[in-house]
């Protein structure tokens, strides 16, 4: 199979599956939780014109409370669209640190249509929050968003945002919910409500709240609420037939996703 009709299988595929009802409601419940029905039309529709893939996690939006959507597109996402383009013809990006000791991501963007390659530079004090990655990987963050503005320059991309330009802790969890508050770090760690395997035990004697779910049974982290946990094991079972093993959090189950979602392509 020629690399041309492998990514027309798969564009056939991703069609399909942007116009089957089942996974319709998966999709919703899972990368576009709280959207009302115009802002999933759109949604639906970028997907489509940019064919791009939710379930792989090139696509995604997040709802805050009364606020508009924000649809998010990654880094793979826009690499995604830069390889079914016939005009792509490379991409080179890397860091570097100026006199003042800043760090500058880079990135050099190919077309064979054009004389001239897109570049663009990004300063990290513009976009890091200073937690998470931001914190232990600067140049990996800095670099990420200067691929993604050069890539999107390159071939006129609009319409969504990258999450890692906004800064926002919500959007780099992948849709993680708002509406729920995460449990404090400090807190003692209890059962999940309803949930009856392998429950973590607090270290020291603590007032019980239903509302302190355990650790993620992969990483130690804080896991998805129970609502985003029940839709995530429907999900994980109606695509893989795949019983998925819980308490997790939103970036192992991701994890999770991409991988079964790659091998299942494969």
């Amino acid at each position: 199979m020629t690399e041309n009709t492998e990514i027309a299988t798969r564009d056939a595929e991703l069609m399909n599956t942007l116009n089957d009802s089942t996974k319709l409601s998966i999709i919703r419940d899972m990368f576009a939780r709280g959207l009302n029905e115009t802002e999933f039309a759109v949604f639906l529709e970028l997907a489509k014109r940019y064919r791009l893939d939710p379930f792989s996690r090139q696509i995604w939006a997040i709802k805050y409370n009364n606020d508009d959507a924000k649809i998010f597109v990654g880094r793979d996402g826009y690499l995604a669209v830069a390889h079914k383009s016939p005009y792509f013809d490379g991409m080179e990006s890397g860091t570097l640190t100026d006199d003042k000791g800043e760090i500058i991501g880079w990135c050099r963007v190919h077309r064979s249509d054009m004389k001239v390659p897109f570049y663009v530079q990004v300063y990290e004090r513009e976009y890091t929050t200073k937690k998470s990655l931001w914190l232990s990987k600067p140049r990996t963050m800095i670099q990420k968003v200067a691929e993604c503005q050069c890539l999107r320059k390159a071939f006129n991309l609009s319409g969504f945002y990258d999450p890692d330009e906004v800064g926002d802790d919500g959007a780099q969890a992948q849709n993680s919910c708002p509406s729920h508050a995460p449990a404090s770090a400090s807190a003692q760690t209890s059962e999940v409500p309803g949930q009856s395997e392998e429950p973590a035990k607090p270290s020291a004697p603590s007032k019980p709240s239903s509302s302190t779910p355990a650790k993620c049974c992969v990483c130690g982290g804080e896991p998805m609420t129970q609502h985003e946990t029940d839709t995530a094991k429907e999900s994980f079972k109606a695509v893989f037939n795949y019983d998925l093993k819980t308490p997790i959090c939103r970036s192992c189950s991701d994890a999770l996703w991409k991988s079964m979602m790659t091998q299942k392509q494969d």
